[in-house]
């Protein structure tokens, strides 16, 4: 490999770049990007995937470009494979999310967990996840983190973290924690708008910063800034991501973090429509990140790779800091350089044994398990509350496909739905002694509330589970029995199925309070 002495600055701009693309084969614009820019990072979500196959055509072919195009190191391949809701990788066996592993409380079935998931990145050539989040989730009402979170507690998320680290170091697939500082004592979401939070430093050293203090001691490749403000590390209203009180001085000089400073995506709303994506990259580098995501369009990617450079052409970014970064860079790549072929692992046995353990119930009425030949109805209940985090397919997932033992959701309604519909679901469901409502919301509406009430009125036996946040089981009563499912997919309704019909004992407990 030359000097980086020897480098021309456009080949040291595109290192510091992560870039993504839409669509299951390369674009023109993405080949041009890694070929002609040398851009060194590109991130894949749910619609550049559709099958194993697939993906690894398309992982190799990007290394393949990148090889031919005389790139020193192979390009990181990243995505967000967090499991639970934020799970790239649909052809995969579900895995539990973080909220359902810090239930289980099991620090080895979180590395094993982790461990599967960056063996099944490795097999189709994803050598990064943007992963483990490290979020102390202390506030009920935050709209973008929630299970994503291993709890509230953040011994409890630094613990789980490390494990998770750990499961990802042994198959030798980089991370990038995040959300740092912390994301988890927000009310909005930075990709809609810029939150705030006003935490002193000793409380966020105390809570949202403990976790990532941890994985640094234990040798974490990345860590992600995010775009929240922290009003009293800086008077500006800045971004953590644009911030050098807590980009260079906190995170690198205080903390002591060497390895690699990547920021959130800089097409979100909270940078986008403040400074721009160029002002943005500009500014991210100045305040001492060392790479920058642009994971949407072309132009925007165009305008952040012009403006890095017209940056350094004009002294406001020095030669120097652009070194350190890519000398960063390439620490991190030349990490894992010698890599064998992994043994593909059968996650059908861990992830039936991780959600059996994660159900948690969190209110028992007296009324489990439920007998055979019971009557029975299943209602399912959602909303449109999904965050610009998660992924499309989500929306789209049958109902029936996830419900086994002959029972099905004979009605299925949102949160929305007229009240003349929900009056008819209202009969037709309580002519059952048992009614199981299935939520897959993140809110209980009024009308939902009052079918609820009707059910309760008439003697029937309820059961609700809560398949998202578990924070919606306290707008219930204490008449209603109550379940933490904490995941969507067939495998955690099976587990939540079986300890309502006696099959298996709850043993989960929830790591956030629910009131």
């Amino acid at each position: 490999m030359k000097n980086l002495s020897a480098w021309s600055l456009d080949e040291k701009i595109g290192q510091l770049l992560m870039v993504g693309f839409n669509g299951t084969h390369l674009s023109s614009e993405i080949i041009e990007l890694i070929s002609e820019k040398k851009i060194g990072s590109v991130i894949l979500f749910s619609r550049n995937i559709r099958s194993e196959g697939q993906i690894k055509s398309l992982t190799s072919e990007i290394q393949n470009i990148a090889q031919d195009s005389c790139h020193y190191h192979p390009i990181l391949i990243a995505t967000d494979q967090e499991n639970g809701v934020v799970s790239r990788l649909q052809h995969l066996t579900p895995l539990p999310g973080n909220m359902a592993l810090g239930a289980v409380n099991d620090l080895n079935i979180t590395r094993k967990v982790s461990l599967a998931t960056a063996n099944a990145l490795r097999q189709v050539g994803i050598n990064m996840n943007l992963a483990p989040v490290l979020d102390v989730n202390n506030n009920p009402s935050n709209p973008v983190i929630g299970t994503r979170s291993f709890g509230e507690n953040s011994n409890h998320v630094a613990k789980h973290g490390i494990a998770f680290l750990k499961g990802h170091q042994a198959e030798k697939v980089y991370v990038s924690a995040k959300h740092f500082p912390g994301h988890g004592n927000t009310s909005t979401d930075s990709h809609i708008e810029l939150p705030v939070v006003s935490n002193s430093l000793e409380e966020l050293k105390q809570i949202e910063l403990r976790p990532f203090m941890e994985v640094i001691k234990n040798n974490v490749d990345s860590i992600m800034v995010n775009h929240v403000h922290y009003s009293s590390l800086d008077d500006s209203v800045t971004p953590a991501s644009l911030s050098k009180n807590i980009v260079y001085r906190l995170l690198r000089n205080e903390l002591g973090f060497e390895g690699v400073i990547l920021t959130d995506c800089l097409e979100m709303n909270a940078i986008s429509e403040s400074v721009g994506v160029g002002g943005g990259a500009v500014k991210a580098l100045q305040a001492g990140a060392d790479m920058i995501m642009v994971s949407h369009t072309y132009e925007a990617q165009l305008e952040a790779i012009s403006s890095i450079k017209q940056a350094v052409q004009k002294g406001t970014i020095t030669i120097e800091q652009i070194n350190r970064s890519v000398n960063r860079i390439f620490r991190l790549k030349s990490k894992y350089s010698d890599i064998k072929t992994t043994i593909k692992i059968n996650n059908e046995e861990l992830s039936r044994l991780s959600y059996s353990k994660a159900i948690s119930v969190v209110h028992h009425s007296g009324i489990l398990p439920i007998k055979e030949n019971e009557k029975i109805s299943v209602i399912w209940v959602s909303d449109n509350s999904y965050t610009k985090a998660e992924d499309n397919q989500v929306k789209q997932l049958s109902v029936k496909a996830f419900i086994k033992n002959d029972i099905f959701c004979e009605h299925v309604v949102e949160n929305t739905t007229p009240v003349k519909e929900l009056e008819q679901v209202t009969n037709e469901a309580i002519k059952s002694e048992y009614i199981l409502l299935l939520f897959n919301a993140n809110a209980v509406s009024d009308s939902i509330q009052s079918m609820v009430n009707i059910f309760l009125q008439k003697n029937r036996k309820l059961i609700v589970f809560a398949l998202r946040s578990p924070y919606i089981l306290s707008d219930f009563s204490s008449q209603v029995t109550k379940l933490a499912v904490y995941d969507f997919n067939q495998n955690a309704i099976q587990a939540a199925l079986n300890i309502v019909a006696g099959k298996t004992k709850p043993t989960g407990v929830t790591p956030v309070t629910i009131k």
